[in-house]
């Protein structure tokens, strides 16, 4: 019993240090700082480019296209070395270095496999964030200009340099 009556009295003691739910809540302040506007500026700059980012991500080469082709210019010359060979002491050094070759070509193969699967899960990872920064920000199409046309496409500036 007298357990029971020290439980109550400790129960009775918490309720009374708890905060009353009717009592006023102060308000929370905004743990990060608030942006400058040259740091606005620049936010809106690079959001409004991101469908330039775009490009990067999906690249205009098939590295899977690039890989078969490497493979087949690994067998084209392994057939032409080893046929044109003609010593012993050549058609030896020949073979080593084919079979580097095609070792070479192999790890390139599995890694471009490698590159573009990652590359497909890249790709709607991009446009998710996207989306939502469409919410938020206006983002520009990508317009060819004449100029563009006939040259290669300059190199995008890293979003996270300084300007000056």
């Amino acid at each position: 019993m007298i357990q029971l009556i020290k439980l109550v009295e400790e129960l009775n003691l918490e309720s009374a240090k708890q905060v009353s739910p009717i009592a006023p809540v102060a308000p929370v302040e905004p743990t990060t700082p608030k942006l400058t506007k040259d740091q606005k500026k620049r936010l809106v700059d690079i959001v409004g480019r991101y469908n330039e980012y775009g490009k990067v991500v999906r690249r205009d080469g098939n590295l899977s296209d690039i890989s078969k082709t490497i493979k087949e210019i690994s067998s084209l010359t392994e057939n032409y070395v080893l046929q044109e060979c003609g010593d012993f002491v050549e058609a030896n050094t020949a073979k080593r270095k084919i079979q580097e070759l095609r070792r070479y070509c192999e790890s390139f193969c599995k890694l471009a496999e490698d590159i573009h699967s990652k590359e497909q899960q890249l790709e709607p990872l991009y446009e998710d964030v996207g989306k939502i920064l469409e919410v938020f920000f206006e983002i520009h199409d990508v317009v060819p200009t004449a100029t563009s046309v006939n040259q290669s496409n300059p190199a995008l500036k890293d979003p996270h340099s300084i300007e000056r």
